[in-house]
């Protein structure tokens, strides 16, 4: 997720649509006010070596947490004294994380940032999405079987809190200026670059960025179902199916 003061942006991150990729992309261009989220060390450390914006500005200042920094020292102090572990890393919570929705950034900016800032996504066509975070949750382990193996991940209802449509909605209603399609990722880019002053394309930048995409076996999504699992995605997914018409 980013929030860019300079130029006056905000993009909230989906999961499996390039958007890390673009991400790295669009820190090229941030300043040192801008807010930018972390990303997994491995991708941090691409973003790094191109010399563009790293994560910044986007943990909770002690001063804007009120009661909540003071209940977080008691529940620390608390622990300390009954020899209870501390949470993980002992860090005041982030104020803005990677996958954060509309609604919260909405919330913790403020409705006169938010009305006046260009704010976008990325959606893509949710069975396409489905295997792409399959083989994401799957990297680390061994499937003899891949068809066999996304069946069953689908019909657990693993996908199902994956949906991208409350990342972008605030009350069920798309809350953004625009959503970029992934199946349309350059046209759509050209025209997000030309509304928040960028001088050229970012896709252009982000045609060298091969972000969380190494884990995908290069097949067509199509081949990955059968009716039943093609039907619950389409069930889960229904909303963002009908806003963009997307077919199986």
């Amino acid at each position: 997720m980013i929030i860019s003061h300079k130029h006056e942006f905000i993009f909230i991150k989906t999961r499996k649509t390039a958007g890390t990729s673009l991400e790295i992309a669009l820190s090229r261009y941030l300043g040192p006010t801008d807010i930018v989220t972390p990303i997994t060390p491995e991708d941090e450390s691409v973003r790094l070596s191109m010399g563009f914006v790293s994560a910044q500005n986007y943990k909770h200042p002690s001063y804007e947490m009120g009661i909540r920094a003071l209940g977080a020292v008691l529940r620390r102090l608390g622990a300390q004294l009954s020899g209870t572990p501390a949470p993980p890393g002992g860090r005041w919570p982030m104020r803005f994380y990677n996958h954060i929705s509309a609604e919260l950034v909405r919330g913790r900016i403020g409705e006169d940032t938010w009305s006046r800032y260009y704010k976008f996504s990325i959606e893509r066509n949710p069975w396409d999405t489905a295997v792409s975070l399959y083989f994401w949750r799957t990297r680390d382990r061994e499937e003899p079987d891949h068809r066999d193996g996304f069946k069953r991940y689908v019909l657990a209802g693993a996908h199902q809190p994956e949906s991208n449509y409350d990342l972008y909605s605030i009350d069920g209603t798309p809350a953004l200026d625009f959503v970029v399609r992934y199946e349309s990722l350059e046209r759509d880019l050209a025209e997000v670059s030309t509304r928040i002053g960028l001088p050229q394309n970012i896709h252009e930048v982000m045609k060298g960025i091969r972000a969380k995409d190494r884990y995908r076996r290069n097949t067509n999504y199509r081949d990955m179902y059968d009716d039943e699992s093609r039907d619950l995605i389409a069930a889960q997914c229904a909303r963002e199916i009908e806003l963009f018409n997307y077919t199986f």
